[in-house]
């Protein structure tokens, strides 16, 4: 199922500051560039050199964006 749903039609209903957490890509435009677009008032983080599962491999830099994220 959390494959099948898409989620794109209700991104822009989104009315909330929101961060979205991506690490460095090597595809242009990332999956999160194309988000921001959808997103009013979202903001991008990059963590770089982070691999796939970077809530996984590096909490501490996720933790650390999403402070500064909530400070503003």
């Amino acid at each position: 199922a959390l494959f099948a749903y898409d989620p794109t039609p209700r991104l822009p209903l989104v009315k909330c500051p929101t961060l979205l957490i991506s690490g460095t890509q090597k595809d242009s435009p990332s999956p999160a560039d194309y988000m921001k677009k959808l997103i009013p008032n979202s903001q991008i983080t990059i963590i770089e050199n982070s691999p796939v599962l970077i809530s996984q491999s590096m909490p501490k830099e996720v933790a650390e964006a999403i402070l500064a994220f909530l400070k503003q």
